[in-house]
């Protein structure tokens, strides 16, 4: 499957890799099928930051408790 080894990748590299598929489509130098498999694996990118963004926010709210509110 395309895309297979972009599981592998830390947010960085995952990050590094979208903005490259990006400029690829942005360049307008691609056919239609395969802009449409770039931009499959751009989605698959973009859901896969979206989902270690928030696990670093729950290990973040994890190791640092809230601060007790004012009453």
């Amino acid at each position: 499957m395309p895309g297979d080894e972009d599981t592998e990748l830390n947010f960085s590299q995952a990050l590094q890799r979208l903005e490259a598929l990006l400029a690829q489509l942005e360049s307008g130098e691609v056919e239609l099928e395969e802009a449409m498999g770039l931009f499959e694996q751009g989605s698959a990118l973009a859901e896969r930051c979206r989902e270690m963004l928030a696990n670093a926010e729950q290990r973040l709210e994890e190791l640092a408790p809230a601060e007790p509110e004012d009453e």
